[in-house]
């Protein structure tokens, strides 16, 4: 078959499944480009890049981890590892991680000049356009054939016809099984029946509302605890209010909240955005990440300059804790000479006796 011929089957068996445009199909447009840059656009706060990088610093945690039950011990017991290396490791990754976590429970909306990137806002702000997401403007924006019955009948003649003519090329015109298993999605979130089929079929609210539960279930505890202890220094009183319970969230609270986001963040993505496209949280390193994981911070010999180096820090804060009054009173009279306190000294019997 030359390539004339191959043209002419392709439009001769190319249905006609274009659907008429709805009237809020522009709105639709709008919308879904607005929420796939907040989800996955290249802002460095796009929600992809903010998951990205949660994950991948909680794969160097678990590294952590299981490096210290490799560990060696000294002759009582203890593992020959820095306490204070490893409690800056333990505190930052928790207080990153939960502040992570966290800010994708941000409620401030999309837009305005307090907008934030979020999945709770993402979702709340497909609620608010329920209308927009129906079968019509999904299948014209992802240009799928919306007859697919028709499309397999034709994929059928079309095989009948090359019976014994060697392997070809199906084309593309004949192709429904994409459509028809987004046709079958689409009939799960609208909850419509195939036989039933329309173009103003509209996903459900609960599907929204549920992916939001699975959300601030598993990631209400954390939420708190930032609130309590790192986006604020709650004082005991209002840790005691209610609905405000002092909260303890464990690291099996935070791989629990890593799911949930990665599986909302996925499915809004494939089901509910592009149609296709699924997330590879953990991204492809182009550098080995375990290189030279096995070698010491620092060799032994240079132990003394570290040393020296804490004792130079320590003298340094030590210093900031002789500010008193006569640095105090330095300072007023060095600022303020245009009020006269300027001849008030630091020297405490020179105080006594203008008094």
């Amino acid at each position: 078959m030359n390539d004339d011929s191959l043209i002419e089957d392709r439009l001769l068996y190319s249905p006609i499944t274009e659907l008429r445009r709805s009237d809020n199909y522009e709105d639709f447009l709008a919308k879904q480009h607005e929420w796939i840059e907040c989800l996955r656009g290249d802002d460095p706060n796009s929600i992809n890049n903010q998951v990205t990088n949660m994950i991948w610093d909680a794969g160097a945690y678990r590294m952590v981890n299981e490096a210290r039950s490799h560990a060696e011990r000294n002759e009582q017991g203890d593992l020959k590892q820095n306490g204070m290396v490893h409690c800056l490791l333990d505190k930052c990754f928790f207080e990153s991680q939960m502040a992570a976590v966290r800010r994708q429970m941000d409620t401030y909306g999309l837009t305005g000049e307090r907008g934030t990137y979020s999945l709770n806002d993402l979702l709340d702000d497909m609620i608010r356009n329920m209308s927009l997401l129906t079968r019509g403007n999904y299948f014209t924006a992802e240009k799928r054939k919306w007859d697919t019955k028709l499309v397999r009948e034709m994929r059928e003649r079309w095989r009948l016809e090359r019976v014994g003519k060697g392997a070809v090329e199906v084309p593309e015109e004949c192709d429904f099984v994409l459509d028809e298993e987004r046709h079958q999605i689409m009939d799960m979130l609208c909850d419509v029946p195939p036989d039933q089929r329309s173009a103003e079929d509209t996903v459900r609210e609960e599907v929204l509302q549920n992916l939001k539960s699975r959300l601030n279930k598993e990631c209400d505890l954390i939420k708190k605890q930032v609130n309590q202890y790192l986006a604020h220094c709650a004082t005991p009183e209002s840790r005691r209010r209610p609905g405000q319970e002092e909260a303890k969230a464990t690291i099996g609270h935070m791989w629990e909240a890593h799911k949930v986001i990665c599986e909302v963040m996925n499915f809004v993505s494939i089901y509910l955005l592009t149609g296709n496209v699924a997330y590879q949280f953990l991204p492809i390193s182009p550098f080995d990440p375990l290189k030279y994981f096995d070698e010491p911070l620092i060799p032994s010999v240079s132990m003394p300059e570290i040393r020296e180096a804490w004792k130079n820090y320590r003298s340094e804060i030590e210093s900031w804790e002789g500010y008193g009054p006569d640095e105090l009173l330095r300072e007023i009279g060095t600022q303020s000479d245009d009020i006269g306190l300027n001849s008030i000294t630091a020297n405490p019997s020179q105080i006594e006796e203008q008094s």
